[in-house]
């Protein structure tokens, strides 16, 4: 299952659509999976496990930030595309994967609502956190316009150090040296949530991957769809997370 967004009615759009990045679903589909793009509405319990139980898994994708409201922060100045609707309806469909002990894969945004979702926060800006007296050198985390992109493009190439033995690590292949994935994202991980585990860094410290200790959930904060067409590992990424949605349980 797919949380689809809304894209508001323009000038070749009588009406407002709702769609998903092809570049998700081909990866989805080169899995071996047929994807359920859902509309987002308000659930309540009973409709999310309805929704949900006619799914394997749930795929979150990237998109605008999450609403610092849910995690008790004022809105930074940079911060984006806040939705509460679509929170509450991923929030929602998340909650309902963990009830019904269905896999998730989260990306990017995703990554950042699963956090919070288990009481973690987020750095709402990360360029802002570094700005300080003794503050990190960050890499590139993002385009220079970001969250303006070429239509096509992809974000910075970065390289993450993913946990051996982890959940993630096996996903990937199991590889030896740090994956190299493509970024596009403006905020990160700040508090932890309870029972997630960090399991991947890039080299300036940021958090780039977590998964649950007691549930099926692996989150990574980069972007493995942009390149699973070329990079047999993040589509690797997608292929055995199908393959474990497709599992009894």
């Amino acid at each position: 299952m797919v949380p689809g967004r809304v894209l508001a009615e323009g000038r070749v759009r009588r009406q407002a659509v709702v769609c998903a990045g092809l570049p998700y679903l081909h990866a989805i589909q080169a899995g071996g999976a047929l994807e359920m793009v859902l509309a987002p509405r308000p659930l309540d319990e009973p409709e999310a496990d309805a929704l949900m139980g006619q799914a394997h898994g749930l795929c979150l994708l990237g998109g605008g930030d999450v609403d610092p409201a849910r995690y008790g922060q004022p809105r930074h100045p940079r911060t984006y595309g806040v939705d509460p609707t679509q929170d509450a309806f991923e929030l929602a469909l998340l909650g309902a994967a963990v009830r019904l002990k269905r896999p998730v894969l989260a990306i990017c945004r995703g990554l950042q609502l699963v956090n919070v979702a288990f009481g973690g926060t987020l750095v709402q800006h990360l360029a802002a956190a570094a700005a300080g007296p003794g503050g990190p050198d960050l890499l590139a985390h993002a385009p220079t316009a970001f969250p303006a992109a070429e239509p096509g493009s992809v974000g910075p190439l970065l390289a993450v150090g993913v946990a051996a033995g982890s959940r993630l690590h096996g996903l990937l292949g199991a590889p030896n040296e740090p994956v190299v994935g493509a970024h596009s994202h403006h905020q990160a991980v700040a508090t932890v949530g309870a029972g997630l585990v960090v399991v991947g860094r890039s080299a300036d410290g940021v958090i780039e991957a977590l998964e649950h200790g007691d549930h099926w959930i692996v989150a990574v904060q980069w972007h493995p769809e942009d390149t699973a067409g070329t990079d047999p590992t993040m589509q690797g990424l997608f292929t055995r997370f199908v393959s474990h949605a497709g599992t009894p349980r």
